[in-house]
């Protein structure tokens, strides 16, 4: 495996929500005039923006969909929307494959480049392969928790509390990745839980609505392990290696996790009846999804990282405005509460770890000035 990095996962550089975050753009940037790389800065956030819009169109779409598939017909599969949503991004890879070629690098040059997460040697390809399929099992395990959620809650409280993997990732991130304890950070983390409690007890403990949220708290701790263990494997990532690494994992889950769709569908556990099968939701569900593992994995090569943060992030007042006007949904004062708990404490743990440092600093020194003048 290869070594983490010292960065922080939750840093401007390594964005939370692609954890393919590399330093590519910035470095860039760097060595270019100071003309040019104010245009190119204009150029990368005109970008950014429109893959923030794209990205949380995508994020609202897929969990809108998905919302619907248990709304039309008698449609109880959720491992099936797992197992296709996961499967369909192994074409990344190919796709980043070819997008190189027209830029004049061979399918050697990129495959050479992409293979690192192999690791040095890659004497043991086989054995890094089946080294990565418990990341897989996790990927598609939260994958399979987020859209079971969807059952019991609406979609604006399933990407509201998703967003709390944001805080599990930091805590987890202090434990693996040896990152600096910072008190904003860990204040931020208490309001992300904070955010998923309240939310809860909206919901009333113990009523269909607190199942949703539990399931997708439980989502959003699969989502956090899968991010830190992709960060250790990896590293700093370029676009060829993150698009093979996520191309790899898909495919490990198009082959293996296949199996509990017959196995819940003969228990009984999972319906399919084809006959009033929710084809339309279920194609676009996946074509979402599709399409939002393509804009993360192009994002960090056009724009800044912290760009692919913002984009799931404003996928919640999109739910919240499509529950409301086409769900005829009401959301109570409380859980206004709980999910904007949830997007605050989100938006400081993507605070770059040098201004966080700097904050704290200026605000030691203004204590220490007004207990001198006392």
């Amino acid at each position: 495996m290869k070594k983490a990095s010292n960065g922080s996962i939750n840093s401007y550089q390594l964005a939370i929500a692609a954890n393919f975050g590399q330093k590519a753009v910035l470095e860039d940037e760097d060595h270019q005039p100071g003309n040019k790389k104010q245009a190119q800065s204009r150029k990368q956030i005109i970008i950014g923006v429109a893959f923030v819009i794209a990205i949380a169109v995508c994020t609202a779409g897929a969990t809108q969909f998905g919302k619907d598939l248990y709304e039309e017909g008698n449609f109880t599969s959720t491992s099936l929307v797992a197992w296709s949503s996961r499967s369909m991004a192994v074409f990344i890879y190919p796709a980043v494959s070819i997008f190189y070629t027209f830029r004049g690098q061979s399918h050697r040059e990129t495959y050479k480049q992409a293979s690192k997460i192999f690791g040095q040697h890659r004497h043991g390809v086989m054995s890094a392969f089946l080294r990565l399929i418990p990341i897989t099992a996790l990927s598609t395990g939260a994958t399979y928790l987020s859209f079971y959620a969807l059952r019991y809650t609406s979609s604006t409280d399933v990407t509201a509390v998703f967003s709390a993997s944001a805080a599990i990732v930091y805590v987890l991130s202090l434990l693996v990745l040896n990152e600096p304890f910072v008190v904003l950070r860990f204040l931020a983390v208490l309001m992300s839980v904070a955010g998923v409690v309240v939310i809860a007890y909206s919901e009333g403990f113990g009523s269909f609505g607190a199942i949703g949220v539990i399931l997708v708290s439980g989502s959003a701790a699969f989502a956090a392990v899968y991010r830190v263990l992709t960060k250790k494997v990896i590293g700093e990532a370029s676009l060829a290696r993150a698009s093979l690494y996520l191309s790899v994992t898909c495919f490990q889950a198009l082959i293996l996790f296949w199996i509990p769709i017959p196995i819940l569908y003969f228990t009984g556990v999972e319906e399919i009846t084809f006959s009033t099968f929710p084809w339309t939701a279920f194609f676009l569900c996946i074509f979402t999804l599709f399409l939002y593992s393509i804009l993360m994995i192009l994002g960090i090569n056009f724009t800044y990282p912290i760009y692919m943060s913002m984009g799931p992030l404003l996928g919640i007042p999109i739910n919240a405005a499509i529950d409301v006007l086409v769900r005829n949904q009401t959301f109570s004062t409380t859980k206004i509460i709980g999910t904007m708990l949830l997007i605050l404490g989100f938006l400081i743990l993507t605070i770059p770890l040098s201004n966080i440092l700097a904050i704290s600093s200026k605000t030691k020194l203004l204590l220490c000035k007004k207990k001198n003048l006392k």
